[in-house]
């Protein structure tokens, strides 16, 4: 029972996302037929905006404000401390917005060597700052457990997207303007429908008191998300620099595959504030809880992962131009880099429980860090390919960093012999599907025969036998509501 508000948070969130990624993904054969590589290394690039400015748009509200709000029991203070963080990201991402305005052809410049791009860079900032200042109104949202309600906003927001995508690229083949275009008026929509609702359903006020505690635990994340920038990001700039935009292009192809990883966390990190720091004042019970949401992290990603090793190559060919044919290498090596976040935010969690964020700032810079010194070396050796691996090496750097220095805190159990079990299976299969074989049916059906062995040794191996009991059980429970809501309807 513990568990399944996080995992019903968790599929919930998933499951929105996964609706809308899959209309984009079968969108993608037209897309790749209206953009080259090169259009997909610019958009990339700009993608590039969001990731480093997140942190100064939020003012690391994300670290602070769920464990403000746990603290206050009145729900008039807790609307008055949602509203007042919002007026303050409200101003806050206008300041940035006009020195944007200001200094949009220098960001080019800085971006793209050239100030053609300054239009996109502007709005590609605009957009991203309205999506960040509704933050504190999501988390009220999450924090209610009104799932369905922030899915529904997210939808409306990504299909807003596709619709604008479509229109812009396919039937007025605008390119890359066509891609800025979409987002920024699918996210001022977002933006307009998220305020509407907000105003009806979270109690108003405005309490200046609030702001010295969110800015004290908060301000640290900021440093942080910096970090993540550099993890997320180092990686395709450098390869710009190093390389051109075709590179970066088929970069950003090999990351919308792994696509479906991102989400997977993103739905678990999501819904993993409000479980967690429910047990702020329950550490006994939080150390071993933790550790079994962290083994049953690495399965549900790892059944996601394999995927993206073995059928990979198979997929790509199946569905892009040629000339994005040689992505299929670095698509895996990408999902698994995104998975890594997931297990890193479990871990980090006792930093939050005894106010020790600059400890996961100072973890996720050192990271970043670690990510840039692999893009220096290993970018002008292997290309993509070596970007992808300094990806990879930088989030293994933040999850393993985490994981030695949290402990001091909270010592929380790893169950450490099923997680070996887990990753042996994994790195064998992961080492298997680089094997060279012609594509073809022979070569997919072995592939399709090599992930279905994982997931049956995964079965085997990385469930107790209660555990299967209870997935046996519940999935009896919903077959027999199936099928009797089938009869009666």
């Amino acid at each position: 029972m513990q568990l399944s508000r996080l995992f019903k948070g968790t599929f919930i969130y998933g499951l929105g996302q996964i609706l809308s990624r899959v209309v984009t993904f079968f969108l993608l054969p037209l897309y790749t037929a209206y953009l080259t590589p090169e259009d997909y290394g610019v958009f990339g690039s700009l993608a590039i905006i969001g990731m480093m400015m997140n942190g100064l748009f939020t003012l690391g509200f994300g670290g602070s404000l769920g464990r403000k709000y746990w603290t206050l029991t009145d729900e008039q203070e807790r609307g008055a401390l949602i509203w007042t963080s919002f007026a303050v990201l409200i101003i806050n991402v206008s300041f940035w917005n006009t020195l944007a305005f200001i200094f949009s052809k220098t960001l080019s410049i800085a971006l793209f060597n050239v100030p053609d791009y300054h239009n996109y860079v502007f709005l590609t900032f605009f957009g991203t700052s309205l999506s960040a200042s509704i933050y504190p109104l999501l988390t009220y949202f999450r924090i209610k457990e009104k799932a369905v309600l922030a899915i529904s906003i997210y939808m409306n927001e990504v299909l807003l997207a596709v619709l604008g995508t479509v229109y812009f690229v396919v039937v007025r083949e605008k390119g890359v303007e066509g891609l800025v275009l979409a987002g920024v008026i699918a996210q001022c929509c977002s933006f307009i429908l998220t305020l509407g609702l907000a105003v009806k359903m979270i109690p108003r006020g405005f309490h200046l008191k609030y702001l010295p505690e969110l800015f004290e635990v908060g301000y640290p994340f900021i440093f942080g998300l910096f970090g993540y920038f550099l993890l997320q990001s180092s990686s395709r700039y450098l390869l710009h620099w190093f390389v051109d935009l075709n590179a970066v292009g088929l970069f950003c192809i090999g990351i919308y595959f792994s696509r479906p990883i991102e989400m997977a966390v993103s739905s678990f990190i999501t819904a993993w504030p409000p479980f967690f720091t429910s047990y702020l004042h329950r550490q006994e019970e939080a150390k071993i809880l933790f550790g079994k949401v962290f083994s049953y992290y690495l399965m549900g990603m790892s059944v996601l992962i394999v995927p993206l090793f073995t059928l990979a190559k198979g997929i790509t060919h199946t569905m892009l131009h040629p000339s994005f044919y040689e992505t299929w290498n670095i698509i895996g090596i990408l999902g698994l880099a995104q998975s890594l976040w997931g297990a890193y935010i479990i871990s980090a969690a006792p930093f939050l429980f005894f106010k020790k964020s600059l400890w996961q700032v100072t973890i996720e810079l050192a990271a970043g860090g670690v990510c840039i010194g692999a893009n220096l070396l290993l970018i002008p050796l292997f290309g993509k390919e070596g970007a992808a691996l300094s990806t990879l090496i930088g989030f293994f750097a933040v999850l393993g960093l985490s994981l030695c220095i949290s402990r001091r805190l909270l010592p929380i159990q790893y169950e450490k012999m099923r997680i070996a079990k887990i990753l042996a299976g994994f790195v064998t299969v992961v080492t298997l599907s680089f094997i060279p074989l012609e594509l073809g049916l022979n070569s997919m059906a072995i592939m399709g025969a090599l992930t279905g062995l994982y997931y049956l040794y995964l079965w085997s191996v990385g469930l107790t036998t209660d555990e299967k009991q209870v997935l046996w059980i519940g999935l009896k429970a919903r077959l027999r509501n199936k099928t009797y809501e089938t009869v009666n309807s």
